[in-house]
């Protein structure tokens, strides 16, 4: 088994695994929560899909849950990627790692 390591040497000369990083541990439940979005971008691809069918039958009763829809998928995904910023920002620099 292979076990990827980076920077800062431990007690017995060995750097630390890349797993045990402290970064690691605050970026993937980030990373996790990104793969989340997909399933509500399908839906909203399948309904935008479904609206646009009906627009060429001049059929405009989802246009309202359809903006709803859409409205709310920006502000998690928007309110998401503020979190990742600030998430990203906390994490240590490399150069910060390797000096301490």
């Amino acid at each position: 088994m292979t076990v990827r390591r980076q920077v800062k040497l431990d007690t017995h000369g060995l750097e630390r695994q890349a797993l045990n990083h402290p970064s690691t541990y605050r970026l993937l439940p980030t990373l996790s929560r990104a793969f989340v979005f997909f399933e509500p971008g399908r839906y909203a691809i399948k309904a935008l899909d479904e609206m646009e069918q009906r627009l060429a039958n001049r059929d405009t009763s989802l246009l309202p849950e359809i903006h709803a829809l859409l409205c709310g998928l920006k502000v998690l995904v928007s309110t998401h990627g503020v979190d990742v910023l600030w998430a990203v920002m906390e994490v240590p620099s490399f150069e910060a790692i390797i000096l301490s």
